[in-house]
C-alpha cells in the first residue's frame, strides 16, 4: 500500500516589524482611568449612605466632641505618630444646628491629615456621641498660624520676660545676642 502524500503546507512568513510613533497603550479615544473609577465609587458610597432609623439618634454637646476629639489625638500620641497629632491638635471645633460639627482648620496640612483620618474620626465619634446622623464642615481659619521658630531676638525677649535680670545682665556686660 502507498502512503498517501499531503499537500506540503505553506508556512506564511513573518510580517516585518513596524516602529510607532507613539507608545502602544496609548489610544487617542478615552480610556480606562482607576483615578475617575475610584472618584465614581466614593461618589455612589456618599449616595447610598443609607439613613436607618435604627441607629444611635442621640443629642450631643460641644464638650462631647471635644472630649472625643482630645481622646482621638491623645491615641495618635500613643502611636507615635507626632506629624499628625500636631497638625490636628490646633483644630478648632463647633457645634451647629441640625447636627453640623464644624472643624476649622489653620493650615492645608491639618486638612490633609484630616482627611487620611477621617473615616476613623466619623465611626469613633459615631460611637462616643451615640449619633449617627450627623455632618461634618471643613472650614480654613481667618487667623494665621502661629510660627513656632523663634529668632535670636524672639527667644531673649521671652527670657526677659520671664527673669528682667537677664537684661541687666547684658547691659552691665556689653552683651551683644542677637547675631
Amino acid at each position: 500500500m502507498e502512503t498517501p502524500v499531503r499537500p506540503a503546507q505553506v508556512i506564511p512568513s513573518p510580517e516585518p516589524k513596524r516602529r510607532t510613533n507613539k507608545p502602544m497603550g496609548s489610544s487617542s479615544g478615552s480610556a480606562f482611568s482607576l483615578k475617575s473609577a475610584i472618584k465614581d465609587i466614593k461618589k455612589d458610597l456618599v449616595e447610598e449612605e443609607v439613613l436607618r432609623n435604627d441607629l444611635p439618634r442621640e443629642k450631643y454637646e460641644l464638650n462631647d466632641v471635644q472630649n472625643f476629639w482630645n481622646k482621638f489625638l491623645e491615641r495618635l500620641k500613643l502611636e507615635q505618630n507626632i506629624p499628625a497629632y500636631n497638625a490636628l491638635s490646633t483644630t478648632t471645633i463647633y457645634v451647629e444646628e441640625n447636627n453640623v460639627i464644624t472643624l476649622e482648620f489653620i493650615s492645608a496640612s491639618s486638612e490633609s491629615e484630616f482627611e487620611t483620618y477621617k473615616n476613623r474620626i466619623i465611626n469613633g465619634l459615631r460611637n462616643s456621641i451615640k449619633n449617627f446622623y450627623f455632618t461634618i464642615e471643613v472650614k480654613y481659619s481667618a487667623q494665621e498660624a502661629k510660627s513656632h521658630i523663634l529668632t535670636s531676638k524672639q527667644k531673649f525677649e521671652a527670657l526677659v520676660l520671664k527673669n528682667p535680670v537677664l537684661l541687666k545682665l547684658k547691659e552691665e556686660f556689653g552683651l551683644d545676642l542677637y547675631e
